[in-house]
Formats: C-alpha cells, sequence, structure tokens
C-alpha cells in the first residue's frame, strides 16, 4: 500500500470523526465504494477510535472523580494477617502496599493490592485477577498468598513480595551481555507460556511489570488487565477495552481486533527489541491516537541491528544482532497474528537454538514472507514486470531451476498459510464452544482441562479437511496432551486416527507415518491393546531401515518404545533397544528422549541386579531432566524410580526423600485428582509402609483407592490394578486379610485381561502369600506355580525384588518342616555391592529360624537370630526393620520356652508384642500369634490370670477372621486346652 493510500486514509477518518455515529455507514459506503480494502481499514479505524473514547471518558479519567480520590492507608492497618508497612504505588483500579505478616510466627513480606475506592466499578476485574493468580503456580510469576474483603467491603490480595528492578533497568545497572539479556528473556517467555498453557493471556506486558528479583530470576507481575482465553467472557475480558500501554501493544490492541496469545507474543518481540537495542520499537507514547495506530499498523520496524548501528550507547554491539536475532524480533512483531511465533513456547526454543549456535526457525521462510509482502503491497506492478518476464521466457531457460524452487517454495508457504488458518480456526471453535455453555468466565476457565481436550478429540473427525497436515499436527498435540492427563483410551483413539491420516496423505516409506505408529505403540503401552504394539512397531522399524535412518531423535523415540513394549516380553530384545537408544541419545543434544532411554536402562541394570549402575543411570535422568524445564512432567517418574532402587539397597533416607518428592511434584504439576498423582501416592504409601510407618502408608492407600475409583471413564483400568495391588498386599500384611484379598482379587481380575508378564507374576506371588496366611493352601499353591511358570517363559524364576519365597512358605505353613528346610536350600540371597543389609538374607535367616523352632530343633534357633539382629544393628536401621526385629525375637523367645526358661523367654515375648502391636493394624493375626507366645510363657511362669487376658484377647482377633490358617489356629487351639486342664497340685 501506498502512501498516497495511507494519506487518504488519515484524511477520511479525520472527516469521519466528525459525522454523527448514525450516518457514518453511510459515509464509509460512498467514500470507499472504490477500495473494499480501504472501507475495512476505514471502519476499523473508527471502531477502535470509538472505544478509546469510551475509556477515556471512564471514571478513572473524569475530573470528579479525581477530586474525590480517598486517602491512603495508614502504616499499621490490618488486613487479616497483614500488617501495612508503607505504600508502594497506585495504578489504574488498585492501590499496593508493602505488608508484613503480623501472627503465625514467622516473618513474612507481602505487597498487598487493595482495589481503590474511586475505583468501584472494577470489582468484576479485581476479583477475576485474583482467581486467575490463586490458579497460578510457576517460579517466574509472583505467587498469590492470601486475598479478603476489608471492612469498607473493598476486596484485596496478598501477593508474594518481590524486590527486585525492571528487566531493563537491571540488565543496564549491571551492563549484561547479550547472553545475558536473552537467558532473561527466555526467563520471561517461560512464564508467559506458562499462562497460556492455563489459558491466560497477560495483554499488559511491559518493564514494569518483569522484575529481575536479587538472585538474578525474572518474576512476572499484575495479572490485572489478563484476558481469559475465551471470546465470549462478556465485560470483565472486554477484548477491546483499551487499558494498556501505548509502547507496549500489539497491532490488535489498537484497533480493536480480538486478543489473543499472539498479542503476548508481539509484545515480547518489543520488549526482546528494546533488550538488545536500549530503544523501544515504535515508540507511540504521547502521539494522538491515529498516529499511533498508523505507526503501529503499518511500517515496518527498524532491525535492532539498524537501531543498534544508529545509536552511540547500544547496549549490544549491531554485528551480534544481524542475522539470527534480527530475524527473531522481526517474526515476533509481524503485523499479522498469524505470521507471528505460533506459541510462545515456539519464540522460548528459537531464541535457545541461536544460543546453542543452531539454525533459527525464523530465518526460514522470512525472505517469502517478506516477498509476500511485497506482492500485496505492488500486486499491479508485479503483474506488469510478471507480463514482461513471460514475453522473455524463451530467453530464460537456464534460470527454470530457479522457477521451480520459487514455485516450491510459494507452495510450501500455501500449506503453511493453511496450516495456520486452520489450526487457528480449530482452536477458536473449541474455546467458542466451551465458552457458550459457561456463564461465569472464571468457571469457563476453571473446568477447561479435560472438556476443550474432549471437544478437540469430538471436532477433529471433520476439521481442516483441506489441511492434512495441519490436521495431523493437531492430533498428535492432543495425544500429548490426552498423555500428559493420562487419559490413555482417548489418547489411543485420536492416534489411531493420525495413523489413518499419516497412511493417507503421506507415502508408505515417510517419516511422518512412521512417527504416528510410534506414538499410536507407545500410547498402548500398558494397555489391554498392547499386544498390537508389536506390529505398529515393525511397521515404524521398516520404514525408518529403509530409509536408512538410524541416528535420527525418531529411531530413538521407536528404540525407546520397543524397550518398552520388550521389557516384559522379551527382556533380551529390551535390553539391545536400551543400549542402542542411549548412545544414539548421548550423540544428541540433551533431550527427554536421552531421559527416557536412561530409564530403561536404569531399569534393566535393576533386573540384572546392578543396583548400584541402575542408581546412576536413575540420577542421571533426574540431572538430565533438571536442565529441560518443559520436561519436568518426567521428574516424577524419576524420583519414584530412584526412591524404588534406594529402597531395594536399604538407602532408607534416600528412598524416602525421593520417595516424597515424587509425590510432591506430582502434586505441582498435575494437582490431587491427576491419576500420576494417585500412583505416586499409592507408591509413597508402599515405601513408608515397608519403612515402617505403617498408618502414615496406610492412609495414602487408602485416600489412593478412592480417588483413583473416582476418575471418570474405563480408561484407567492399568492404574485401577496398580493401586488396588499396592493397597492390598500392604492392608493383608497389617492384619487385614480380607480386605486385603479383596484389593488383589480385583486388581487380578483387571490383570488378567492384559498380557501374561512378570508384572501379572508379581501380584499372583504376593495374593498366594495371603491365600496361604488364610490357610487357603491349595489355592495359594496354584497362584505361586502360575507365576513360576509366567517366569519361566521370561527366562526367570524369582521376582528379582522377591523376598518371601512360596516354594519354602507352603511347606512351611503346613507343617512339612523337611520340605521347608529343602527348599530354603535353594532360596536366593541377593548381596549387591554397596548394599547396606541385604533384605533376602534377612529373610533367609527368619526362614530358617522359624523353620527349627516350629519342627522342635531348639539349638537350630540361636544362630540366625544372632545374624539378624547383627544386620539390622551394624546398619543402623532398627527403625526400618522392627518386623524382623519382632520376628526374631518371637522365634528366640518360643526356643527359649521349649528349653524350660520361661524367664529368659519373658522380655523377648514382650517385646515382640510390643513391636507388633506398634506395626500392625489391632486385627493382625500376627498380633494375636506373639500374644498366644507370651500367654504360654505366662502360664509356664504360673501366672494364669496374665495368660487367660492373652488368650482372650488372641481369641477375640481370630473372631474377626472367617478363615485363618491352620498355623494361625492350632497353637491357639493348644493353648485355651492348657488353660482348661485341671491344675496339678
Amino acid at each position: 500500500m501506498s502512501g498516497q493510500y495511507w494519506q487518504r486514509l488519515e484524511d477520511l477518518f479525520a472527516q469521519a470523526c466528525d459525522v454523527p455515529a448514525s450516518a457514518r455507514d453511510a459515509f464509509i459506503a460512498g467514500r470507499c465504494a472504490d477500495d473494499p480494502t480501504l472501507r475495512d481499514e476505514l471502519a476499523a479505524l473508527l471502531r477502535a477510535h470509538d472505544a478509546a473514547a469510551e475509556f477515556l471518558e471512564s471514571p478513572r479519567f473524569q475530573a470528579d472523580a479525581i477530586t474525590v480520590e480517598a486517602p491512603g492507608l495508614l502504616a499499621g492497618s490490618r488486613f487479616g494477617a497483614w500488617r501495612v508497612v508503607r505504600a508502594i504505588g497506585r495504578g489504574g483500579m488498585g492501590e499496593v502496599y508493602e505488608v508484613s505478616r503480623a501472627v503465625g510466627g514467622f516473618e513474612q513480606r507481602a505487597a498487598l493490592k487493595l482495589l481503590r475506592h474511586e475505583a468501584a466499578a472494577q470489582t468484576e476485574r479485581f476479583h477475576a485477577e485474583r482467581s486467575i493468580l490463586a490458579r497460578l503456580d510457576h517460579p517466574g510469576i509472583a505467587r498469590l498468598l492470601d486475598g479478603g474483603v476489608a471492612d469498607d467491603g473493598r476486596p484485596w490480595a496478598a501477593l508474594e513480595y518481590v524486590e527486585g528492578q525492571t528487566i531493563t533497568a537491571w540488565c543496564e545497572t549491571h551492563r549484561a551481555d547479550v547472553n545475558r539479556r536473552l537467558e532473561l528473556f527466555l526467563q520471561a517467555c517461560a512464564a508467559v507460556a506458562y499462562a497460556h498453557r492455563n489459558l491466560i493471556v497477560h495483554r499488559d506486558l511491559k518493564p514494569s511489570n518483569i522484575l529481575v528479583d536479587e538472585r538474578g530470576r525474572v518474576r512476572l507481575l499484575d495479572f490485572g488487565i489478563a484476558k481469559l482465553l475465551d471470546p465470549a467472557l462478556g465485560r470483565s475480558s472486554d477484548t477491546t477495552q483499551m487499558m494498556l500501554t501505548p509502547d507496549y501493544c500489539a497491532p490488535e490492541q489498537l484497533v480493536g481486533e480480538p486478543v489473543t496469545t499472539a498479542t503476548d507474543v508481539y509484545v515480547l518481540g518489543l520488549l526482546l527489541y528494546e533488550l538488545l537495542t536500549g530503544a523501544k520499537a515504535s515508540p507511540v507514547q504521547g502521539l494522538p491516537i491515529m498516529r499511533a495506530m498508523l505507526a503501529l499498523v503499518d511500517p515496518d520496524t527498524p532491525k535492532p541491528s539498524a537501531t543498534a548501528l544508529s545509536l552511540a550507547d547500544a547496549p549490544v554491539p549491531a554485528r551480534l544482532l544481524r542475522g539470527d536475532l534480527d530475524a527473531i524480533v522481526a517474526r515476533t512483531l509481524r503485523k499479522e497474528p498469524a505470521h507471528r511465533y505460533a506459541t510462545v513456547d515456539a519464540l522460548h526454543a528459537d531464541v535457545e537454538r541461536h544460543l546453542r549456535g543452531q539454525p533459527v526457525a525464523a530465518r526460514s521462510g522470512a525472505r517469502l514472507y517478506v516477498f509476500g509482502r511485497f506482492l500485496r503491497r505492488y500486486r499491479w506492478v508485479v503483474a506488469g514486470v510478471a507480463a514482461l518476464i513471460l514475453a522473455l521466457g524463451a530467453g530464460l531457460a537456464g534460470t527454470v531451476w530457479q522457477a521451480r524452487r520459487a514455485e516450491a517454495q510459494a507452495a510450501r508457504a500455501e500449506r503453511e498459510a493453511r496450516t495456520a488458518t486452520a489450526v487457528q480456526d480449530f482452536l477458536r471453535d473449541i474455546f467458542r464452544a466451551n465458552s457458550s455453555a459457561q456463564s461465569d468466565p472464571v468457571k469457563a476457565r476453571a473446568t477447561t482441562a479435560r472438556q476443550l481436550l474432549n471437544l478437540g478429540a469430538d471436532k477433529i473427525d471433520t476439521a481442516m479437511a483441506d489441511a492434512p497436515e495441519a490436521k495431523l499436527g493437531v492430533l498428535q498435540l492432543l495425544g500429548g496432551l490426552y498423555k500428559d492427563l493420562a487419559m490413555r483410551d482417548e489418547r489411543i483413539r485420536v492416534l489411531r486416527q493420525s495413523v489413518a491420516l499419516a497412511r493417507d496423505h503421506y507415502a508408505v516409506d515417510a517419516p511422518e507415518l512412521a512417527a504416528a505408529l510410534v506414538d499410536l505403540a507407545d500410547a498402548m503401552y500398558g494397555s489391554s491393546e498392547n499386544p498390537e504394539s508389536e506390529s505398529l512397531l515393525r511397521e515404524a522399524q521398516a520404514i525408518l531401515d529403509r530409509r536408512r535412518d538410524d541416528r535420527s531423535a525418531l529411531r530413538g523415540r521407536l528404540l525407546v518404545a520397543q524397550a518398552q513394549y520388550y521389557r516384559f516380553v522379551d527382556p533380551s530384545l529390551a535390553d539391545d533397544a536400551v543400549d542402542r537408544a542411549v548412545r544414539l541419545y548421548e550423540a544428541l543434544p540433551p533431550s527427554r528422549g536421552l531421559a527416557d532411554a536412561l530409564q530403561l536402562q536404569g531399569g534393566a541394570e535393576w533386573i540384572d541386579g546392578d543396583r548400584a549402575a541402575a542408581i546412576a543411570s536413575m540420577k542421571r535422568v533426574i540431572e538430565v531432566l533438571s536442565a529441560l524445564p518443559e520436561e519436568r512432567f518426567g521428574l516424577v517418574n524419576a524420583y519414584s524410580d530412584l526412591a524404588t532402587l534406594q529402597y531395594e539397597v536399604v538407602d532408607v533416607t534416600g528412598a524416602e526423600k525421593n520417595a516424597r518428592l515424587a509425590l510432591a511434584t506430582a502434586l505441582a504439576i498435575n494437582g490431587e485428582q491427576h491419576v500420576g498423582t494417585i500412583l505416586e501416592k499409592t507408591w509413597l504409601g508402599g515405601t513408608l509402609f515397608a519403612l515402617g510407618h505403617v498408618r502414615e502408608g496406610l492412609d495414602l492407600h487408602a485416600q489412593a483407592k478412592r480417588q483413583v475409583l473416582a476418575l471418570p471413564g474405563a480408561e484407567n483400568q492399568t492404574e485401577i490394578a496398580s493401586v488396588l495391588e499396592n493397597r492390598g498386599g500392604d492392608l493383608a500384611e497389617a492384619g487385614d486379610l480380607e480386605a486385603g484379598l479383596d484389593d488383589l482379587d480385583a486388581a487380578l481380575a483387571i490383570r488378567r485381561r492384559g498380557p501374561r508378564n512378570l508384572v501379572l507374576a508379581t501380584l499372583l506371588d504376593n495374593t498366594s502369600v495371603v491365600l496361604a496366611e488364610l490357610g487357603r493352601y491349595d489355592a495359594a499353591r496354584k497362584d505361586s506355580q502360575e507365576a513360576a511358570g509366567i517366569r519361566a517363559a521370561a527366562g526367570g524364576t524369582l521376582a528379582p525384588t522377591a523376598v518371601v519365597d512360596m516354594r519354602v512358605v507352603l511347606p512351611l505353613r503346613q507343617g512339612r518342616f523337611a520340605d521347608a528346610r529343602r527348599a530354603l536350600d535353594g532360596y536366593a540371597v541377593s548381596n549387591v555391592s554397596g548394599q547396606r543389609l541385604s533384605r533376602s538374607a534377612i529373610q533367609r535367616w527368619l526362614y530358617a529360624a522359624e523353620i527349627a523352632v516350629r519342627s522342635g530343633d531348639v539349638d537350630g534357633v540361636a544362630e540366625p537370630v544372632a545374624n539378624v539382629r547383627e544386620a539390622i544393628r551394624s546398619a543402623g536401621l532398627g527403625d526400618s526393620f522392627k518386623g524382623a526385629l519382632a520376628s526374631a525375637d518371637l522365634f528366640d523367645g518360643m526356643a527359649k520356652l521349649a528349653g524350660r526358661d520361661a524367664a529368659g523367654a519373658l522380655p523377648l515375648l514382650r517385646h515382640a508384642l510390643l513391636l507388633r502391636e506398634e506395626l500392625f493394624l489391632p486385627t493382625s493375626p500376627k498380633i494375636a500369634e506373639a500374644q498366644i507366645e507370651l500367654a504360654r510363657c505366662q502360664l509356664a511362669l504360673g501366672r494364669v490370670a496374665q495368660a487367660r487376658e492373652l488368650a482372650a484377647q488372641a481369641q477375640a482377633i481370630h473372631a474377626r477372621h472367617k478363615e485363618l490358617g491352620e498355623h494361625y489356629r492350632e497353637p491357639l487351639r493348644r493353648l485355651l486346652r492348657q488353660l482348661s486342664a485341671p491344675a496339678r497340685s
């Protein structure tokens, strides 16, 4: 568009402003009949002018409102737990004060924001800001600490107090170099991207709202005019209300167009421009509104390098800005939102690529974009030149390849434009569909996570028919989001669609098809559809093999998926895939793929018995993920797996610390009701139970069960099984055998619908233990033998972490002591390098002591019992092995009692009972077992009354169980016979 065009537009605008509103449409139609583009531009400017006029005439700008401005608060004023220290500032709708916590016994500063008296009309907006902040939890965003309503009815909010400088002032004060400026900018991007992922646009990004604290961390402030991403939220989120700072706003804000995430992308570009040059990109503060609009809407902003070259005191030399940084800034500042970076994450990634010396996306297609703008501005001149070129076509044969290249680029540009438009329309339709069902904007924001995804999944079937590349990308995005929300069935459904679309649109050897196949196989892992994964993985491998693709990240993803699938099907194939994946990813920049490969490697090393190597691998996983903020989701599993390994090597402190850290991380990332959080809760419960924190462990199990069964839909069956088997095993161990078995049976019903793998084998073993406790010895043997068969088919015998061996337990419980002793000779003891204590060794000694005392071999008890005590004592782990110490004391006391040393047995049996009462539920038959033996001891000492009391307590426990093994029942019957026998004279 020429200068004459803009002059004509400005003249018409000036005339139209004097025309009554009722006559403007006719004025525009008459004066712009020859130019529809001019007509639309003029109408947009007039709409923006009217919005600006309404804004300037609002109460906050009226003289009478200013003259009655209420005085500020006095120091010492109280708001809930907070006491005012001093005034910090006043804004368009609020006053801000430094406050300190006045109660609670600890020091804390905060910034208290209070709605001004004269801004009463903004109460709804103030409440919206507070609701927004309450939902944002990110290290780069000042947190909401408290809130309430003052005595005079004004709402207030206490926010985290940030001591620091604006980002621009900090860079100037510290004479920051270009890399430090970019690092701070990346922190700001990360905070804004987090808000966008929570469906919030800030709308007022500027240096005064972006501080750098004393630790050099960027903190984002003031969500006072943030917009919920919903085009139908009403006045509180009006996209045309011009509460903005002209120097830091996007063109669409000035001309009244909708505000989107692209608006924040543009303003981040303005901030980046200022950080790199020390000058504003488009200084319009103080200009008349028309001039400001024209300045923002039309001319291209000078390149940062050109601005730096023109300034004597530019903070960054022009030579460091040319190329990548010029291109990055240019893309953020494109006037059309669709031509900017699609997301703040994409901008963040491009700046990171520049810092790593990698090619930036901003430079690809930049020339084509500029050429496209040239075509639109000078289309008639270009048409004439094109005709001349055609006339001279015979002389241009040598440059045909250039034409073909240009044609290919144009086709690609058309595809990209079609993709951008299709995605934009698709997302807009989703948000509109959600907002139309919600009258309350905050509720619309709060209930969108699953609903928006499901809306998208429902609409995708018929959407974007003319943009298959875009549709494939959205399907894969939906699959990833469903993965984050642990909605497996929905994830599988949309990824099946992506595979079908890739087959239709791409060649049989296309990497896009291979990627879709790998994604679908990964989604099926752990589901009832898992057997289908193998054929998908084979097809993906064949594609990459034919392409001779051995080193790409896609090959790495395939190897990780293969290792995951084959782990419980063919461990040797899994080990090979893991080794290759780790080597491949080690040669690439750090990524989530490397973390996944290392995590699988750690699991393989664990199964192979190399605990030290497994722990080292898992610690590397945490290092990799900690350096990738966008991949923090993976930290949950990494902490959890490390806790499991540390538990195995009896690193009690490390295991508890990392299990708690896994749950805390899951809560912070996913919230209370996410299935991943629920799993971490039950795994922490299991860890705490095993470490002796029985009540806390069982409480976490109970919470997890309630929550997992309350999840909507049937897609979480595998997770339900995990929660039930963990709770069931621990609940039975604690003494509620029947409830524990109910959970284990329910878990078995789910697991039997899936593959016959080592997970099923472990569950069968755990169930057989409880069946034996209840006296169902045949059923216990059947489950144990089935588990052994599954393990044999997988190339092993016992589970790598197995402590209980049913080959020993069953004959021992049935009184077949010779068989138990022979089985004990084959009991495997794991001795891991660096392990403080071997659980399997402890269990073997306890088996030996129990076999000896129950078979009458009194002399065979002392040595294994002494070994148990010494091993636990030397490791300093008495608090974590109370159950083992209780059993050692019980067997030792029984041996002494059998040897007629009742006085020596008494303190041992009392201590055994004390420990078991501390560890187990009041209904535990193990408590009754200790009561029975202590009663026998008291009877031997002539203390009949004490013996009867203990026997009655044991009877009450037995009465709580409809079923109980003979190894529990018979000793009680013997005791009762002794108590009922006539007293000897």
